[in-house]
């Protein structure tokens, strides 16, 4: 009987040790697991200009050139040729109608430019003479 005794102490001896060391690298091993997190914010595209200004009159070739402080996501312009490069925004005419309104719209915005079309101008070397 006291052999038995014994194993029993003996088992219950290594269960214990085992279970503390497994308890105490387990609280150790804690600390190591940093997990950064990133949150990325979407970026927004805020409106800056437009040259020509919204206002004026144009000739019905012009190209109008619009700067925003980030790429401007899903762009649409409700007349036009519209070209993204980056920040900038170039719209196409022609532009037929005297008195043109343009709604443009983008992820972030809309705005609305205003115009007074001319007859074409003569364009050399880029720009109308």
């Amino acid at each position: 009987m006291r052999v038995f005794k014994g194993q029993v102490f003996n088992l219950f001896r290594v269960l214990t040790i085992l279970v503390t060391s497994m308890l105490i690298a387990y609280i150790t091993s804690c600390g190591d697991d940093d997990v950064e997190i990133e949150i990325q914010e979407d970026v927004v595209a805020n409106f800056v200009s437009v040259i020509p200004p919204s206002g004026d009159t144009i000739a019905s070739n012009t190209t109008l050139t619009l700067a925003f402080d980030n790429t401007p996501i899903d762009f649409k312009s409700s007349i036009g040729n519209v070209t993204v490069a980056g920040k900038t925004v170039s719209i196409k005419g022609p532009f037929k109608s005297d008195h043109l309104e343009i709604t443009i719209t983008w992820a972030d915005g809309t705005i609305q430019l205003f115009y007074t079309v001319s007859a074409p101008c003569a364009v050399e070397d880029g720009g109308c003479i």
